[in-house]
């Protein structure tokens, strides 16, 4: 019985060992998409940076818990990468969404005359 606990304990812990990068990549995506996403003001990232800092502690947070939960239930190990991969890809589709949307950069120099 101490063996079978140990196993999945072990079996967590190595996935956490696994899902770790994927964390640092998910946390570098959810504050591009945070700043990137917006207009640039001075005054107007506060709120974005707020909402970044909540997204990532979030995360950080149901890491733990699904690890934690991943020893007693094996069958939660998927949701560890999925807690990893999810803020990754909606954090690029954010982005990528954001400089769609934007548009074209106005030419910088003296006016030409046509014809």
């Amino acid at each position: 019985d101490n063996d079978v606990n140990n196993y999945y304990k072990l079996r967590a812990e190595g996935h956490q060992r696994l899902v770790s990068p994927l964390l640092t990549l998910a946390f570098a995506a959810i504050a591009l998409a945070a700043l990137l996403s917006g207009d640039f003001s001075r005054r107007g990232q506060h709120r974005r940076v707020l909402l970044a800092t909540v997204a990532m502690a979030s995360v950080q947070t149901a890491s733990l818990g699904l690890q934690n939960l991943a020893t007693k239930i094996p069958s939660l190990v998927p949701l560890m990468y999925i807690n990893a991969i999810g803020p990754i890809v909606i954090g690029l589709a954010l982005i990528v969404r954001t400089w769609q949307r934007r548009p074209p950069p106005v030419p910088i120099g003296p006016p030409t005359a046509v014809g």
